[in-house]
């Protein structure tokens, strides 16, 4: 009797290709699919439990209004990866900064091809867009950009944002500008701002100011890295110091010691 055909679905013709590329990229020394996004430097990883969690959400605060400095860091984490990358917009960040430029993408390890733009007018849009796309497993990252205060950003969504990572294990990158710290379902949250280059006679490699401002897998940390063009990926050059906060001045002992003295 005749086998039955079976015709496959185009998701799991993705899937079947999404793992040979993960099998080839294992065969040629790359890292595995189910590894961490690692930066190559222990002195990172090491907080981090080796690196940042691929099946999850990070976010992204930029420090200053230069913006870029988020996108090429996350452009950076990926940029060793296999597969596409999905970009996504908020017209309000496309219209300030302009479209990703094409040297610059080459200079973090990641060719024009590789990357699917999408821009789109709402914030809210932002969300379904990469939620939509984090439903392929083949990609290497899906990165969102949104400029300003959103009530579409709150717990809520973004944990839908969170699981839907998790579930296809491909890690989601949520990039902020200009907007305040809420509660979100991101593993990590990061601050992250251009730092001047060490060369005062010309242009060097590219460094920022990193802040780990959030980790669920361990400690939190700050420093200034610098990325290689040759390696791609960073190593901390130096370590900042964290802020600490101030001593509560209404706090019973602080008190009674003041009431003593006067």
């Amino acid at each position: 009797m005749n086998q039955p055909k079976v015709i496959f679905s185009q998701w799991d013709k993705a899937a079947r290709l999404a793992a040979l590329r993960r099998a080839i990229h294992a065969l040629e020394g790359g890292p595995a699919a189910s590894e961490p996004l690692a930066f190559g430097d222990p002195l990172i990883d090491r907080p981090l439990g080796g690196g940042l969690a691929r099946g999850a959400l990070h976010e992204i605060a930029a420090t200053s209004p230069l913006a870029a400095a988020p996108l090429g860091f996350a452009l950076a984490l990926v940029a060793r990866a296999s597969g596409p990358l999905v970009l996504v917009l908020h017209e309000p960040a496309a219209a300030e900064d302009g479209a990703p430029y094409g040297p610059g993408l080459d200079a973090f390890g990641v060719t024009p091809e590789r990357l699917l733009l999408v821009r789109v007018r709402r914030a809210e849009q932002v969300l379904w867009a990469m939620e939509e796309a984090l439903r392929l497993a083949a990609l290497a990252a899906v990165i969102g950009e949104i400029r300003g205060n959103a009530r579409a950003i709150d717990l809520v969504a973004t944990r839908r944002l969170a699981l839907a990572a998790c579930k296809s294990h491909v890690p989601a990158f949520l990039l902020r500008a200009g907007a305040r710290p809420g509660a979100i379902a991101a593993a990590t949250r990061w601050a992250i701002g251009p730092a001047p280059s060490a060369d005062a006679l010309g242009p060097g490699p590219p460094r920022l100011e990193a802040r780990l401002l959030r980790n669920r897998s361990g400690a939190l940390g700050a420093w200034i890295l610098e990325w290689s063009p040759h390696a791609y990926r960073f190593r901390a050059v130096a370590t900042l110091s964290q802020p600490v906060a101030a001593a509560a001045s209404d706090r019973p002992a602080a008190t009674a010691a003041r009431r003593r003295a006067g």
